[in-house]
């Protein structure tokens, strides 16, 4: 396989390069506003590209998922088939995290949180939203003795 042209690249994974990216880097850090935004918006559920456009304040939001792939998180986009206003058929893509990926964004939350980069307010909520589903309404379960 030949090595992509950095000039060229696009977000979507190359031949073989599936999976690839999940145990490459360990450690990890941002102060990239763009980059808390995405992962504050991808904690929620899936969201299409547009959206990521408008909530993280790009217009290449493509362009740092393929940044944030090359640092180990895999933020899989699935392609939907739709019509554009013209009756064209397109393509979509809605980007979601993984669950690997949710686990690396917690960690990143607490060490900024230690580091006191990050409000605890915001780092608690952004944890809750980045857990699986069942585990929060489980704690909430035995939060309010339903359990």
């Amino acid at each position: 396989m030949t090595t992509p042209n950095p000039e060229q690249h696009n977000a979507r994974r190359q031949p073989g390069e599936v999976g690839k990216s999940s145990a490459t880097t360990i450690q990890f850090y941002t102060g990239n506003a763009r980059e808390l935004r995405l992962f504050l918006a991808l904690a929620a559920g899936p969201v299409t590209r547009e959206e990521l456009d408008r909530r993280i304040g790009a217009s290449n939001t493509p362009d740092l998922v393929f940044r944030l792939r090359q640092r180990g998180f895999d933020l899989p986009c699935e392609l939907r088939a739709a019509t554009d206003r013209d009756g064209n058929p397109v393509r979509y893509g809605i980007y979601r995290m993984t669950a690997a990926d949710r686990r690396r964004v917690c960690h990143l939350l607490a060490r900024r949180n230690n580091a006191g980069f990050i409000r605890p307010e915001l780092a608690g909520l952004l944890t809750v939203l980045a857990a699986p589903v069942a585990t929060v309404l489980a704690v909430l379960a035995r939060f309010f003795g339903w359990a």
